[in-house]
């Protein structure tokens, strides 16, 4: 008896060091299939424990070998306890089971057998666990044997009803083949049937020469053991009996004595039990004919659908199978792999033998076997199917999201975070001007800044008064239509920009940009005059009201220190009188301002005539606590009284040029 492990499994960690909760353990519970079940373990098992679930099989250890029971097989961990003798050891260790199970928390009770079945429902009713009911065989017909005739049908109904109650308390009913959903009526059947399992086996080479049948599994009278020796002393001298498993209803001893009688004990090669894969390499590299010789009679037989057919077409063996068998048959007939007959007559087993003693025609059936074996037939379907049930039931945890690549920076940083020595002198200069950027980002950067040029050509164009009455202002020949620079830029925008996958807000100093701009249309109507605010100490004049307004703006683009010029030429300043609208354009000629460049909506607002701003209030004196900061402010005097400078003032340089534009002053 091997002792169970901890189940318990530790918290996984995800990418960050974060514990996510384990994955849902599976219990496998049986009441008499062995702990390295076929089914059980390397097919159904295998399957749920690749897909990510914990998979525990609880099963009675055997009665020789115990010590040789693997802890683990195909991902699946192996519990054993003690095996109970007979039916009614059985049906007492039931509730033994139970607690066993119990103990081990499952989140799904899988069971195997209709005493397991209760156990298990017994134990989710202490664990809270599902339930999946496996149905292997046709259990109403199992009593079928051990009672008089006149009491078979009360056995079945008696059967059926139990099968019915549990079903009624799982949630799910899996079955092994087809035909044994009599017994529960009134339950969703999920097939998961024997099929081949993907065990990678080299196929038979048929050669001609003596010949070699296989049996694979398990041997009882039931399944045509000493049929197989009737059959043998029949064949062409030569032919050999290779059994791979083992005897589990007792006649061994019955069996070898028979094959002595019939002097075949020296044709007889008993390997014993063998791990499936191990099994099918040996059949495949030394035996001719796989045998399936289940006896008429039996219920289980007629719908058996054993493992042993599927394996004999997987190593490319044609096979000899019962006809009465409707599944095996159906098979056999449809792939084409081997011969049907009355397994029951020895001679017809040792005719088909003769039958299949010619290579090519062996090699042609285990070539259709192995094919509808590794696609129709294959293992793979069912075990999807079984794991999508298993998603319903137990769901695996959430798989933690991929870690993602540290985010590639984007050129523009926030202006406010560069040094006043490195700070643009303008606001466009925060655009990214270099370096590899997301492509989703830079489309998203791209439809930002897109967003903002039209904001600020809008915000212009509603701060701009209409034209004053009177006679209409000269244009400058030639009549072309004027460019909107901001249009423009614009357009330019939309035609190198790719289009944004989703819309993102502007980059912050564009977005104050515009705020500010839009405050400043709303602040020009009607326009007054405001006075320029004096320069500040290491900083620059604000030329306009629009700008200051945009470096007091939250986020907004902070003052760019002064740059490096030359010394001014001797300017000579006067205000400008109210001009005929027709004179605005020479006015801004004289200027040295561009006037091809500039709308005569921008050049009207520049040539209105200036108004004298309403004078300040004083500055309140600065004072302080401290006696020593007292003294300094005392010593440095009044602040310097704000400028009286006109807002809209235009310096014209000395001479005027009046036929010809004036050199732009120095930093325009």
């Amino acid at each position: 008896m091997s002792e169970a492990p901890d189940t318990r499994a530790r918290p996984a960690r995800g990418p960050a060091g974060a514990p996510r909760r384990p994955a849902p353990l599976v219990l496998m519970l049986s009441a008499a299939h062995p702990p390295t079940d076929l089914r059980i373990v390397a097919k159904e098992g295998a399957a749920l424990a690749e897909a990510g679930w914990r998979v525990t099989h609880l099963a009675p250890a055997p009665l020789r070998g115990a010590k040789d029971v693997p802890a683990s097989l195909a991902g699946v961990s192996i519990v054993t306890y003690p095996r109970p003798t007979g039916w009614i050891g059985r049906l007492r260790a039931a509730r033994a089971l139970a607690a066993r199970a119990a103990r081990l928390k499952p989140d799904v009770i899988h069971a195997h057998e209709p005493d397991s079945w209760y156990a298990a429902i017994r134990a989710a009713g202490r664990t809270g666990a599902s339930v999946v009911l496996d149905v292997h065989e046709h259990y109403p017909s199992r009593l079928d044997g051990r009672l008089p005739r006149v009491f078979r049908g009360l056995g079945r109904r008696a059967v059926r009803a139990a099968c019915r109650w549990m079903a009624a308390r799982a949630d799910a009913v899996v079955v092994a083949k087809d035909g044994l959903e009599d017994a529960f009526p009134e339950v969703a059947i999920v097939p998961v049937r024997n099929y081949a399992a993907a065990v990678p086996v080299e196929p038979r080479e048929h050669r001609p020469g003596p010949l070699t049948l296989v049996h694979l599994g398990a041997l009882t009278r039931e399944r045509g053991a000493f049929e197989m020796l009737a059959a043998l002393a029949d064949c062409p001298e030569g032919t050999r009996l290779s059994l791979i498993g083992r005897f589990t209803d007792g006649c061994e001893a019955e069996f070898l004595a028979e094959a002595r009688r019939r002097r075949l004990d020296g044709r007889l090669d008993r390997h014993g039990w063998m791990p499936h894969a191990a099994a099918l390499g040996l059949a495949a590299a030394e035996a001719d004919i796989g045998l399936v010789l289940f006896q008429p009679g039996h219920e289980n037989h007629r719908l058996a659908l054993p493992h042993k057919l599927f394996d004999c077409m997987l190593a490319g063996i044609p096979v000899i199978a019962p006809a009465f068998a409707e599944e095996v048959a159906a098979v056999v007939r449809e792939t084409g792999c081997g011969l049907l007959v009355d397994t029951a007559d020895p001679a017809a087993v040792a005719g088909a033998v003769r039958a299949l003693a010619d290579p090519a025609r062996r090699a042609s059936m285990g070539a259709a076997g192995r094919a509808a074996a590794l696609g129709r037939y294959g293992w793979a379907g069912e075990a999807a199917r079984l794991v999508g049930l298993y998603r319903e039931l137990a769901p695996l945890p959430a798989a933690a999201p991929p870690r993602e690549s540290p985010a590639v920076p984007i050129a523009a940083v926030p202006i406010a975070a560069v040094p006043p020595a490195e700070a643009p002198a303008d606001p466009f200069a925060g655009l990214p001007a270099g370096g590899w950027t997301p492509p989703r980002e830079r489309a998203a950067s791209a439809a930002g800044a897109e967003d903002a040029f039209a904001s600020l050509s809008a915000a212009l164009q509603s701060a701009t008064p209409p034209p004053p009455a009177g006679p209409a202002p000269v244009a400058s020949p030639p009549a072309v239509a004027e460019p909107d620079p901001f249009a423009s830029l614009s357009a330019a925008l939309r035609a190198a920009a790719p289009p944004p996958a989703e819309a993102a807000p502007p980059n912050g100093a564009f977005a104050s940009l515009s705020a500010a701009l839009r405050d400043e249309a709303d602040a020009r109507a009607p326009v007054e005059p405001v006075p320029v605010e004096p320069e500040a100490a290491g900083g620059s004049p604000l030329p306009f009201s629009l700008l200051a307004g945009l470096g007091e703006a939250p986020g907004g683009v902070p003052a760019a220190p002064p740059p490096v010029r030359p010394a001014p030429s001797p300017l000579a300043g006067r205000p400008i009188e109210a001009p005929p609208a027709a004179e605005g354009r020479r006015l801004l000629v004289e200027a040295g301002l561009s006037a091809s460049a500039m709308p005569d909506s921008v050049a009207a607002l520049l040539a209105r005539p200036a108004e004298e701003p309403e004078a300040p209030p004083a500055a309140a004196p600065v004072t302080s606590d401290v006696p020593l900061i007292e003294a300094g402010l005392r010593a440095a005097g009044p602040a310097s009284a704000p400028s009286e400078t006109s807002a809209w003032r235009l310096l014209q340089a000395a001479p005027s040029l009046p036929d010809a534009a004036a050199p732009a002053a120095p930093g325009r």
